[in-house]
């Protein structure tokens, strides 16, 4: 979350560099260079609502418990479009490929954006329940760091890689991030187990199941 956090509040210093600076757009122009990502919001936003329904109705017709774990498909589908998105971006910027290109290529950011940060959010609730405030402020944190972080040395790097190997970083994190989200998918419980705090919330979470159901 911190990376993609980041991210996003680097293309709010990028898109001036790429757009302004580089294809002499207006500060106009240039602000509605990011209705790319706000199509992919939307459309996250409306595939949300579906995986809602979805997990809710899973969660009637289970007879156990639905784990966190349950939550992470989204982000799934999310950590895959953030890089492709990137790369896509990031390579079809230059001045001599039309600017739709690139535009629609930031649309599977704002898409992966929404999933990974909704059922991110969500699991850490369903992990960690009595302590789900401490994490969210803990995760809040964290990315509210790197949101505050990257866009202080973006200049600088798009100055010294140039447009398209600038905006290829990003991406190359995301790339390894991608990962994470099939690991907890696969191996979530085991690893809520070796942590203290997940354990006591599973504990607790199962008890009031357990109460529920008798």
């Amino acid at each position: 979350m911190a990376v993609l956090y980041g991210t996003l509040y680097l293309f709010f210093a990028a898109f001036p560099i790429v757009f302004r600076e580089h294809r002499g757009w207006d500060e106009t122009h240039t602000g509605l260079a990011f209705l790319g990502i706000g199509v992919g919001v939307i459309l996250g936003i409306i595939y949300s609502f579906f995986d809602h329904a979805k997990y809710a109705k899973l969660q009637e017709t289970s007879d156990d418990e639905l784990g966190p774990e349950a939550r992470l498909p989204q982000s799934l589908i999310g950590c895959i479009a953030i890089p492709i998105s990137l790369f896509w971006f990031a390579w079809t910027i230059t001045p001599s490929i039309h600017f739709i290109v690139s535009l629609a290529g930031s649309i599977p950011f704002g898409f992966g954006f929404v999933l990974v940060y909704i059922s991110t959010q969500n699991y850490l609730v369903d992990a960690y329940t009595i302590y789900a405030a401490s994490v969210l402020a803990a995760n809040t944190l964290m990315r509210s760091t790197l949101g505050a972080a990257f866009p202080l040395f973006t200049y600088h790097m798009y100055d010294a890689l140039g447009i398209n190997w600038a905006s290829t970083v990003p991406a190359f994190l995301a790339t390894l991030c991608v990962p994470f989200p099939f690991l907890f998918w696969k191996y979530g419980a085991r690893i809520r187990r070796r942590c203290k705090y997940a354990a006591q919330a599973e504990e607790v979470r199962c008890a009031a199941f357990n109460k529920v159901e008798g």
